[in-house]
């Protein structure tokens, strides 16, 4: 057969197509080695699997039931992630109204200063702020709150 294709082809064609085979043979020999890998990977999954299940079984639980209980843990975590923002918010909003003084929603210089040490005592577990910011904020706004 690959004499009639060289004399119908020409030997040009028919070196062409080995060169191709060729390649194709070592991209078969990358395939296996990479299912020989996935196979090693998946027998290490199923060890893993199985050490966890193990685990699972010694404190009366299941791999299911911890899995949903790591679910259950990530949304709780997102959840008080909302909460201490809302807490922070509220610290910040409250120093904002007790710094006003004069209850006209602007502050002044000594408005300032007294809503900058409200922060400060206030915040300083919750967050961290920029004075420098806060204060060109504030003064950007001319000390107006609203």
């Amino acid at each position: 057969i690959l004499y009639f294709f060289s004399v119908c082809l020409g030997r040009d064609f028919l070196n062409l197509i080995r060169g191709h085979v060729n390649e194709l043979v070592e991209m078969n020999k990358t395939f296996e080695s990479n299912v020989a890998n996935l196979g090693q990977e998946r027998e290490r999954l199923v060890d893993r699997e199985s050490a966890l299940q193990d685990i699972a079984t010694q404190q009366g639980t299941s791999s299911n039931m911890f899995i949903e209980l790591v679910r259950e843990n990530r949304e709780m975590l997102k959840k008080m992630k909302t909460m201490m923002r809302f807490k922070a918010s509220n610290i910040i909003i409250k120093g904002m109204m007790e710094a006003d003084l004069t209850g006209d929603f602007v502050l002044n210089a000594k408005e300032i200063e007294y809503l900058i040490l409200n922060l400060r005592t206030a915040c300083e577990e919750l967050v961290t702020f920029d004075e420098g910011v806060l204060r060109k904020l504030i003064d950007e706004n001319d000390g107006d709150l609203t």
